[in-house]
């Protein structure tokens, strides 16, 4: 809840060999196309990515390809051609050569590198920004492409973001394990002096995701033991703040908060969405560090935003799909020049839940199980959202407080500790802490006891690959087998130094 959504980089180092170009399709041959020109190889997560593209404009385009950017081009681009620029031979692949109807290019970043892979793609966010720019009709389009725009309306958005149940305040939410609380801080005077108050009291940061800024301030805070000993919990991102100690009003709602729930709550990510258009995209907490069984508990200061959840679908697809064979290779894929086919996916079961100021919402485990969750963009006018929507300037404080099982112990001072992420993040040395002065050990990591504590290794091996695989496998599959992924154990942290 409220941590950063798992989508995958278009590109990473990885044993396979790379398609030409990918492209998945909706077969709905009347829609446009998006073409997305990019640095290869393009490798099975290139596959993840784009088809995370396609679920996000099923109903809006017909496919969404990844090519290989001309080598003398110092800009990469996203091209959206519509049905009259399309052959319609049986089968093959849409013609990236010819005239786009509109185009957006991107600079390249020469810092934002993967070792031997060339510079990143834009975040998963960005690039869903810069499909949407593209499928919008603009103000004052060029008149050189006008005749190609698309005059019929544009469809409708998918029923999950439009039709879903509201749920309130009593009403069972996902597989019935959550639901919302009302009203948590009964002693609340003046919330927007609570609000402000809380605001400044938090050391805000910014936070990297697939070398772009996640679209939200974050920071962290935990209880730390006197020796430096701080929970740590691993999700997808590629740096994390420092971990502090509980503040004056973070641990007063964590009392209240933990009052509700009936377990401790050891760890908060804490998150300001500044206004409609800060948002997290949808996605599972990973468990491999929250302890099992334990309820996850987001409280919300501020405007009112709204939580969507979609049940996952079907496993069975996406196992085959994206664990591929045994040895971890590619699937094969059915088209000429490697090109992967999808069918557009099916709507599933969604609610929404509306978090308005000083509400807690529980979510439990089997509902983070079998069901995505996201705070949506909402890019609505002012004037159209209501009271509660607009208090607090537009902004909401989120607060996702975890009962942690996994532990880093500082061996030789360097508290409090600096979390490095998995997937890409940073390593332990971030924030001047020195990877070689931490030990890992608790329910997460390979030594389950304070006294089977292991040393911190770097996430740029195996082991690194397989906990980033566990991550994607709970973000999809609604019967994640925790004791096969998880059991074991991972002492890194950080999957890929980039520093």
């Amino acid at each position: 809840m409220d941590s950063t959504a798992p989508n995958t980089p278009m590109e990473q180092p990885e044993a396979t060999a790379s398609p030409e170009q990918i492209e998945q399709t909706t077969h709905q041959a009347a829609l446009p196309s998006i073409h997305i020109y990019f640095s290869p190889p393009f490798t099975l997560r290139a596959t993840h990515a784009v088809q995370d593209l396609l679920e996000s404009f099923s109903t809006q385009v017909s496919s969404i390809a990844l090519h290989p950017r001309p080598q003398d081009e110092q800009l990469y681009r996203i091209e959206l051609h519509h049905p009259q620029n399309q052959h319609d031979d049986d089968d093959q692949v849409t013609k990236p050569e010819l005239e786009p109807t509109k185009t957006i290019v991107w600079e390249r970043k020469p810092h934002l590198h993967n070792k031997g892979t060339g510079p990143l793609p834009p975040d998963i966010e960005i690039l869903k920004r810069m499909i949407h720019n593209l499928l919008t009709p603009s103000a004052a389009p060029d008149t050189k492409s006008t005749h190609h725009l698309n005059t019929e309306p544009r469809p409708k958005k998918k029923a999950y973001e439009s039709s879903a149940p509201l749920l309130t305040e009593g009403d069972p939410v996902g597989e019935g394990d959550s639901s919302l609380i009302n009203n948590l801080l009964p002693d609340l005077p003046d919330p927007e002096q609570f609000f402000k108050d809380l605001k400044q009291e938090i050391d805000w940061e910014r936070m990297l995701h697939r070398g772009g800024e996640v679209p939200r301030l974050v920071a962290l805070q935990a209880e730390i033991q006197p020796d430096g000993t701080s929970p740590l919990y691993r999700h997808p991102n590629d740096e994390s703040p420092k971990v502090l100690p509980f503040s004056s009003t973070v641990e007063k709602i964590r009392r209240y908060a933990e009052e509700k729930v009936g377990h401790p709550l050891n760890h908060a990510l804490i998150q300001l969405y500044r206004d409609g258009a800060d948002h997290i995209s949808e996605h599972s907490d990973k468990t491999l560090d929250i302890v099992r069984g334990s309820k996850i508990v987001n409280v919300s200061f501020g405007a009112q935003r709204t939580m969507s959840l979609r049940q996952k679908k079907d496993p069975a697809e996406w196992e085959a799909k994206h664990l591929g064979s045994s040895d971890g290779s590619t699937p094969s894929t059915p088209r000429e020049a490697g090109a992967v086919t999808t069918p557009a996916p099916p709507a599933r079961p969604a609610q929404r839940v509306a978090l308005g100021n000083n509400s807690l919402f529980v979510l439990g485990p089997e509902t983070n199980a079998k069901w995505l969750h996201a705070i949506r963009p909402d890019k609505r006018p002012l004037k159209t959202k209501g009271e509660e929507e607009r208090a607090f300037g537009g902004e909401r404080i989120s607060l996702t407080f975890r009962h942690i099982g996994t532990f880093v112990v500082p061996v030789e001072g360097g508290s409090p500790v600096a979390e490095g992420a998995e997937g890409e993040g940073e390593s332990p040395a971030a924030g001047g802490v020195e990877k070689k002065k931490f030990l890992i050990y608790g329910q997460g990591a390979k030594g389950k006891t304070r006294e089977e504590a292991r040393p911190v290794v770097s996430g740029e091996g195996e082991e690194g690959e397989e906990m980033v695989k566990a991550f994607g496998t709970e973000n999809h599959v609604p019967s994640f087998d925790w004791e096969r992924w998880y059991g074991v154990g991972f002492d890194c942290i950080a999957v890929l130094d980039r520093s």
